[in-house]
């Protein structure tokens, strides 16, 4: 871990000090390195529509599993799942539909997070920070995971 410490001689109670966890970061650009690369690898071989069900049930688990032990390995693998579903799904939607369609579904989710942004208080004071994070992680993964069974696939060039 990295630390820094500024001491001010004229008052002690203005020290500053900075802590930095490198490898926790370093594991999240890791994971991130591996799911890209993984994605560009298997996209073609396996189907995005798998694909993209199998990350984003992948992703519902390990979260779990990570909220509920804080482990590196389990953030480590949390993280892999989330960044393949999300780029997969930016790989996918171009290709099943078009601009106008796209630009309104965007439009949507971007309103619905705004909506989102304001209730999250009323959830986060009546049932805790943490408890909200993981419930509504999971619940969307497993959500978008069932919604991929509905997706077609796209033909292979």
């Amino acid at each position: 871990m990295f630390s820094s410490q500024k001491s001010n001689d004229d008052d002690s109670s203005n020290d500053v000090t900075h802590e930095f966890d490198f490898v926790k970061v370093m594991a999240s650009c890791l994971s991130e390195f591996v799911a890209t690369t993984f994605l560009i690898i298997a996209s073609e071989r396996i189907g995005r529509v798998q694909i993209g069900r199998f990350a984003y049930a992948f992703t519902a688990v390990a979260v779990l599993i990570f909220c509920r032990t804080g482990s590196l390995a389990a953030g480590f693998c949390s993280r892999l799942a989330m960044v393949v579903a999300v780029n997969n799904t930016w790989v996918h939607t171009p290709e099943l539909y078009g601009t106008e369609i796209r630009s309104t579904g965007h439009s949507m989710c971007s309103a619905c997070s705004r909506v989102g942004a304001l209730i999250s208080p009323f959830f986060v004071y009546s049932f805790g920070v943490e408890e909200v994070r993981e419930l509504k992680t999971q619940s969307q993964a497993a959500r978008i995971a069932h919604a991929c069974t509905s997706i077609p696939d796209t033909p292979p060039p």
